[in-house]
């Protein structure tokens, strides 16, 4: 009964016209020719970001020591972040962060004076900044 009102309410002529409904096709917009493409990483790449590294700063593996074997981790690297990014996917994995209470100032028995600090996955940092490298240029 109710999916033909507005037929019968077309057909009356008592003044009252309701349009047709429009096809949903209507409301979707074109296609987008700047959508966005992420290429592939390269090992030389990986190589690169790795060595930009600070040593000094936290991670879970030791940025010296990753630095070290660079060579050697970039290949194997740059096929793992190349599958991420053609399935579009972040693993969980790489979001998980170890949190570490750090001392600040006054007694050490309050839980006040301790700040969190997060050590993310330094494997995550590196496929965050292939994704930011992207991003950015698009």
């Amino acid at each position: 009964y109710f999916t033909s009102i507005a037929s019968k309410l077309n057909e009356c002529d008592d003044g009252i016209l309701i349009e047709p409904i429009p096809n949903y096709k209507d409301y979707l917009k074109g296609s987008i020719e700047a959508s966005i493409f992420l290429d592939a990483c390269t090992t030389e790449e990986i190589y690169e970001i790795i060595n930009e590294f600070s040593a000094n700063k936290a991670s879970d593996i030791p940025v010296k020591a990753l630095k070290c074997v660079s060579s050697i981790t970039s290949p194997i690297l740059e096929k793992f972040f190349n599958v991420f990014m053609s399935v579009g996917v972040f693993p969980k994995i790489l979001k998980t962060g170890i949190v570490s209470p750090v001392y600040k100032k006054d007694d050490p028995q309050k839980f006040d004076n301790y700040r969190p600090i997060s050590t993310l996955p330094i494997f995550s940092k590196i496929f965050e900044k292939i994704l930011y490298r992207r991003i950015y240029s698009f």
